[in-house]
């Protein structure tokens, strides 16, 4: 008498089982991996579109948009704004007996933007109506070490960083001093790590950005390179004759993205920003230039646009509206490494989509 026949699977069945579940993972998980990707830059294209918002109720308020990086010290003196920019020979000006300017940084235009992101708490907390000096001061270990206060400036704010972004939350590129510089990034007791942020203002067609070793309101370039930002920049609709619709407000700025030079990309950085002699600091605060360039020039493409999406980056406009620009956008950049590019054309689209007053008119991008 023969015994039930046994039950269960050949180990061949088995392989074809595991093959099949095999090939249907590897045909779903680019799938899934594109759809998370959409939905990260379906949030960085809102993170775009709240930082527009927040740029034209800001210029509703006070009827320009906010600086790309303010020095406030004529406000509270009677020293021009001459004697402020000269910086190179006399990094720090005394006033009876007091520090009164740090020769390095200032609010930057994401600072004054704060109220308009729903974050007027911490708008107060960095205390934005006053020298960063004195924040600062206070929360620094060698200073005041506010621990609460500290806490709090180095929170993330997911409306300036892109989703598709894996860097830190904080900033390892510059540490802001409370001696008045910004730092090569150090860990000593005088010093402030701010959060990392994707997202910086356009200075000009040119790769070098606010720098005092002119007047506080030059550029580098002439002002028909300008864009809407810049040191003290107080830019009007009205001064945007190109049209709002076919100028930059701002764009994506990558820690993440690697280029073949020497320095790697920083990113942005939240709230201050350079504006010495030493314009490379300012990188984390502006952009001008290209779109993800691989180059072996640092200054062509640290100071460029840049992105974790493939193929391009998100940029808003000075209307609102935001846009996907591919990285082979017609440009060529020609008399960029020279510094002022006062003679320089402008012969390219992304050009004339940075420049406020170039007189071209642009066609679809």
């Amino acid at each position: 008498m023969f015994g039930s026949p046994r039950k269960g699977f050949t180990i061949v069945e088995l392989l074809v089982v595991i093959a099949v579940i095999s090939l249907l993972i590897a045909l779903l998980l680019p799938a899934v991996q594109q759809a998370r990707e959409a939905a990260r830059v379906s949030q960085c294209k809102n993170n775009l579109k709240q930082i527009g918002l927040a740029m034209h109720n800001y210029h509703d308020n006070f009827a320009t948009f906010p600086p790309g990086v303010c020095s406030k010290e004529t406000e509270t003196t009677s020293l021009s704004q001459n004697s402020f920019c000269d910086t190179d020979n006399s990094p720090h000006i005394t006033l009876d007996g007091k520090l009164i300017r740090a020769a390095a940084y200032g609010w930057s235009w994401n600072a004054f933007l704060l109220p308009y992101l729903d974050q007027a708490n911490l708008y107060q907390t960095l205390d934005v109506a006053n020298s960063p000096q004195l924040m600062l001061d206070d929360v620094v270990t060698s200073g005041g070490n506010n621990v609460a206060r500290k806490e709090e400036i180095q929170q993330p704010l997911s409306v300036l960083r892109c989703p598709t972004d894996p860097s830190p939350i904080l900033s390892t590129a510059y540490s802001y001093s409370n001696d008045g510089n910004v730092k090569s990034y150090r860990t000593d007791g005088t010093v402030i790590d701010l959060p990392l942020i994707n997202y910086v203002a356009c200075h000009s067609n040119n790769h070098f950005v606010p720098n005092v070793n002119y007047s506080c309101d030059d550029r580098w370039v002439s002002k028909s390179h300008y864009g809407v930002f810049g040191l003290n920049s107080k830019t009007r609709i009205r001064d945007i004759t190109d049209g709002t619709s076919s100028t930059i407000l701002v764009g994506e700025k990558s820690a993440n993205f690697s280029y073949n030079g020497t320095d790697a990309q920083v990113g942005g950085v939240a709230y201050l920003s350079a504006y010495t002699s030493n314009g490379y600091q300012s990188r984390t605060t502006f952009a001008s230039g290209g779109i993800n360039i691989f180059g072996d020039s640092g200054a062509s493409t640290l100071y460029s646009f840049n992105s974790s999406h493939v193929g391009g980056a998100q940029f808003v406009f000075a209307d609102g509206s935001v846009h996907f620009l591919n990285e082979n956008i017609e440009f060529d950049g020609v008399g960029a490494p020279s510094g002022n590019m006062g003679t320089a054309s402008i012969s390219t689209l992304l050009e004339y989509l940075q420049c406020i007053a170039d007189g071209e008119v642009t066609g679809t991008f």
